[in-house]
């Protein structure tokens, strides 16, 4: 059984490092991206090949695992930052971010940025991802309060879902059952209104005085 798991195992790693065909990946984009780099020219063919290898989503699928531990560590308690603790958080937080920049570097090298059909923000799961990664610039940022923005950091796991088909299966017909269930989330708020104000109006006073008390 040891001999069938080892060679079971040596399959799995052998498909995650088998880089794909250039002729199929290629295929799929358009002649050039950022009007510079062709599909023959050494950067962008190594990139496509890069981004298209399995072994590099677990790898970035690893680097989100480890950013969500690093973000549960973290702490608006006041002097946080100033501690050990806080100061190598801040540290790591600028390895995966700037991590997080290359992988969306190498994408749009690879794929084109908006202009031609399946480039890189035509996806708009490719959006989500710019729009985290620019929230984790602009927190970074000398401004007076950025405190909502950090904690907007924390919709960095959403970046799993642009990873793994089924969670976006999953997610897109959730969104696509919005319309559908507008009668039924239109009911639900008069329901969550009413009893809400007839809350308010009879224990408005406090726990020691309610207002319906004579």
């Amino acid at each position: 059984m040891s001999a069938a798991w080892g060679t079971a195992w040596k399959q799995h790693v052998s498909v995650c490092f088998l880089p794909p065909r250039f002729e199929d990946v290629q295929a799929l984009y358009c002649k050039r991206s950022l009007f510079i780099f062709s599909k023959s020219c050494f950067p962008r063919r190594q990139l496509l090949l890069l981004t298209h290898l399995r072994a590099f989503e677990i790898l970035i699928l690893t680097a989100i695992a480890v950013n969500c531990v690093t973000l549960a560590l973290e702490s608006n308690a006041p002097g946080f930052r100033e501690t050990q603790l806080g100061r190598q958080l801040q540290k790591i937080d600028y390895v995966f971010l700037a991590f997080f920049t290359l992988e969306a570097m190498f994408k749009i090298v690879a794929m084109g940025l908006v202009m031609a059909p399946n480039t890189y923000l035509r996806n708009g799961w490719n959006v989500l991802d710019v729009a985290i990664v620019g929230i984790g610039y602009i927190s970074l940022g000398g401004f007076a309060n950025v405190t909502a923005l950090r904690g907007l950091r924390s919709l960095r796991p959403l970046r799993t879902i642009t990873r793994i088909k089924e969670m976006k299966d999953i997610v897109s017909a959730l969104i696509a059952s919005i319309p559908a269930l507008g009668d039924v989330m239109l009911l639900m708020f008069i329901y969550f209104s009413m009893f809400g104000i007839m809350g308010v109006l009879l224990v408005g006073g406090g726990p020691q005085e309610p207002l319906w008390l004579p």
